[in-house]
């Protein structure tokens, strides 16, 4: 779905640089858009009991223009942009895969196993059903390996 959102920003702003073009104004620059948290997981499409969330969450480079019409393009669709994306905190090893690459937008989101340790290390508690969901899943040993780096007691998942 986001893939779609994504193309049509890009429409738009194409639309707009035409028109600032032709008034001799400064076009909109390109950007760039990276998807995590949960609309990351259900894009992901796995086989996990996601909670559906109408929150998007996105590190960006956007333009305030163009994060207003992102914005209004999601709310037309049932979602809205997270403010405090900025404050989630994402290893710095972070895989992002791209899911849109357009003329003025390119959007990517998350590797699940990057986003579970993010969940696992700063907000365990909230995850923990996620989390059991996730081990259970046999996920790929790069998460435990991030456990480790990130000292992340993957025993508190188990605690009640």
């Amino acid at each position: 779905m986001l893939a779609i959102i994504f193309e049509i920003l890009d429409g738009w702003i194409n639309d707009e640089n035409k028109e600032a073009r032709r008034e001799g104004l400064r076009a909109i620059a390109k950007c760039e858009f990276r998807v995590v948290g949960q609309m990351a997981l259900m894009e992901a499409k796995l086989d996990l009991h996601i909670a559906v969330t109408g929150d998007v969450d996105a590190f960006n480079n956007a333009h305030h223009s163009v994060m207003t019409k992102w914005n209004d393009l999601l709310i037309a669709n049932g979602l809205k942009y997270d403010l405090l994306s900025n404050e989630i905190w994402m290893p710095a090893e972070t895989i992002y895969l791209e899911i849109y690459k357009g003329d003025w937008v390119t959007a990517f989101r998350a590797e699940p196993e990057y986003i579970m340790i993010s969940k696992a290390k700063m907000s365990m508690e909230k995850n923990r059903l996620l989390l059991r969901q996730y081990i259970a899943s046999r996920p790929p040993q790069i998460f435990f390996d991030l456990c480790l780096k990130y000292s992340v007691n993957l025993d508190r998942v188990w605690e009640e």
